[in-house]
């Protein structure tokens, strides 16, 4: 096996590059990776990955109060932006995605799981600064 084939045989997308041809790319990155237009490896794991590194990291050390009134809310709201994009790119990769049909569905699956536990877990610290700030 060659770098430029799948286990299966069949070629591999480019890392950076996941347009059918005869289709245009549209120009700016973000319009790009919304679109799908990114492979859906790097789409996963390189996009995916950073959003998370940047939960842990930046979002997760504000919530320890989850009753912390406007910079919790905010960072949160923003949190929330951030992975709506990221979710948006990685189902559209998984859309163009041109190996196995499988990878494709594991990925929407595995966007639609995330999406119900990020959204959870911004409903109970929204919802804790209701009842504590009674907004």
């Amino acid at each position: 096996m060659n770098g430029r084939t799948s286990f299966d045989g069949r070629p591999r997308d480019s890392d950076l590059d996941n347009v059918s041809p005869g289709s245009e790319k549209p120009d700016g990155f973000l319009l790009r990776l919304l679109g799908g237009h990114f492979s859906l490896r790097v789409t996963f794991w390189v996009v995916g990955l950073g959003v998370g590194v940047f939960q842990a990291l930046v979002v997760t050390p504000v919530v320890p109060d989850p009753a912390g009134g406007w910079p919790v809310v905010m960072t949160v709201l923003i949190s929330l932006v951030f992975h709506a994009l990221v979710w948006i790119a990685i189902w559209n990769a998984a859309g163009r995605y041109e190996g196995r049909r499988a990878w494709g569905v594991l990925a929407r699956v595995v966007v639609a799981l995330w999406a119900v536990s990020v959204v959870m877990f911004a409903g109970f610290v929204l919802g804790l600064n209701v009842m504590f700030w009674g907004w």
